[in-house]
């Protein structure tokens, strides 16, 4: 969105450089009006969150495994 588009000799006088600015601008605003909770809602991010995160992941991944485990077992 930075350079200069040209149409045979017609520039296209909406994406000259700079309109970046003005189009992250607006999607700011629209998120700031639109998400007033946030993008991330009521969620928070934080160092307990994250342990938590990967605690939940570890469990998980572990019963997979033991799960995968038993069907094996159970199959021969």
């Amino acid at each position: 969105m930075d350079r200069t588009v040209t149409i045979g000799s017609f520039t296209v006088p909406l994406l000259r450089p700079g309109f970046r600015k003005v189009v992250f601008s607006i999607a700011i605003m629209a998120i700031v009006l639109f998400y007033q909770k946030g993008i991330m809602g009521e969620n928070e991010f934080s160092i307990s969150g994250i342990i938590k995160f990967l605690k939940n992941l570890r469990f998980k991944l572990f019963n997979k495994k033991i799960n995968k485990q038993k069907e094996t077992a159970e199959a021969k």
